[in-house]
């Protein structure tokens, strides 16, 4: 039981991360068009290869786009705590698709919604910061709130 509380925890750090991130930066506006476009060339291949690297438990994919002070905050061992919280919570991943795109000062966040074997909306959001590194990272659902 104590297991699970630390793996929610760890859920709600990097959910508390990208919130706190995505407040920071003054207003938030929709991304929309070639902006849009832009954002997606760098988002969806960094997006691609960290559930990749989450669903094959390969760290150095999962990891390979972040900000350092994002691998700081999950390391190897928290991205193995995250993905058998997952499979628990939600079974493995199967896909997912772009559901909306958003700037807030230097930061973007892209919100896509993930299918799972067991659950299927998943709202998975990333932030991205001005070098366009992972620098927030957020998994929701109700099977996950449980």
């Amino acid at each position: 039981m104590h297991t699970l509380h630390h793996k929610n925890r760890i859920v709600l750090l990097v959910a508390c991360c990208a919130l706190l991130a995505a407040a920071c930066g003054g207003g938030t506006v929709q991304v929309e068009g070639t902006e849009r476009d832009t954002v997606m060339a760098y988002a969806d291949p960094a997006v691609d290869a960290l559930l990749e690297g989450l669903s094959t438990g390969d760290y150095a994919q999962f990891s390979r786009d972040m900000a350092p002070k994002m691998r700081e905050t999950i390391t190897e061992v928290r991205m193995a705590d995250l993905r058998a919280l997952l499979d628990k919570k939600v079974g493995a991943y199967v896909s997912h698709q772009l559901s909306s795109v958003m700037q807030s000062g230097d930061l973007v966040t892209v919100v896509y919604d993930a299918t799972f074997e067991n659950e299927e909306h998943v709202t998975l959001r990333v932030v991205f910061d001005d070098a366009q590194q992972i620098s927030g990272l957020w998994f929701d659902s109700g099977k996950l709130r449980q």
